[in-house]
């Protein structure tokens, strides 16, 4: 079992979900979100709806558990700040508002299993709304969308680069090198024989390693519009340390998804 359970499986009630959630807030910081203020001007503003890929769930005792909470503990903050922007954008009559309730798109699931209770209630309590497939999430994907995509097992960016360029793109960092996108490992089949499988796209290894969500051309030719900013490590002591960019588009860049070899 790869999720990483605690070792009892132990599970936070809605209780300990509320208390894990200021944990990650306070992980978060000011400074990430007086940067995005100072820099995201228009298009942060024009942001009306956020849409979570996602990958584990948020009340056991693992690791990644935890890293899932931070990263909606982000998914909120982000919320908040947009709020606030498109607040003092109506009280100055700024055209482009679209100041109200800004919804947090979830699957209705994590990766093995449906939310317990405790974690549909607290989800719920801080405005999610359950879709109940990724491809219903992709279709939510357009030029107003914040997207947050980690441990999907879909190609999250290079399904987003096709459909439109979202106002906010956080995932991990997209890298330059195209010799990266793949990488290949030599792997034993269910006949015994060696074969050369891609590590992102082979059933034959981990399962982890299906989940990199991995770059391709038409994904860095996305970014280049975008200006990236490094978040804070993510939590955890028993996996691989890891940080994530969070990606907003710049002002004049074209939202019209183009097609690159």
């Amino acid at each position: 079992m790869w999720r990483f359970f605690g070792e009892e499986g132990e599970q936070l009630g809605l209780a300990g979900l509320e208390d894990r959630l200021r944990e990650m807030r306070r992980r978060v910081g000011e400074e990430l979100v007086a940067g995005l203020r100072s820099g995201g001007g228009e298009v942060l503003g024009g942001v009306e709806r956020v849409v979570f890929f996602y990958g584990n769930g948020l009340s056991d005792d693992c690791d990644y558990c935890k890293r899932a909470m931070f990263l909606f503990a982000v998914a909120l903050c982000l919320r908040e700040l947009v709020v606030e922007m498109q607040a003092e954008r109506e009280a100055q009559n700024v055209t482009g508002s679209t100041l109200g309730t800004i919804p947090i798109y979830m699957p209705a699931f994590d990766t093995l299993r449906r939310w317990n209770p405790a974690e549909e209630e607290f989800l719920q309590k801080h405005g999610v709304e359950f879709v109940e497939s990724n491809a219903g999430l992709f279709l939510k994907v357009d030029e107003r969308t914040a997207v947050v995509s980690y441990r999907n097992f879909n190609p999250v960016k290079q399904v987003v680069a096709d459909l439109a360029r979202p106002a906010v793109l956080i995932c991990r960092p997209v890298v330059e090198d195209p010799e990266q996108d793949f990488s290949w490992k030599e792997q034993e089949n269910d006949e015994g024989e060696n074969v050369r499988v891609p590590a992102v796209r082979s059933r034959f290894i981990e399962p982890a390693a299906i989940v990199v969500d991995p770059d391709s051309p038409r994904v860095r030719e996305m970014v280049r519009g975008y200006k990236a900013y490094e978040l804070p490590e993510l939590p955890g002591e028993k996996v691989d340390k890891e940080v994530l960019s969070l990606y907003m588009r710049e002002a004049g860049t074209s939202t019209k998804a183009e097609y690159y070899a």
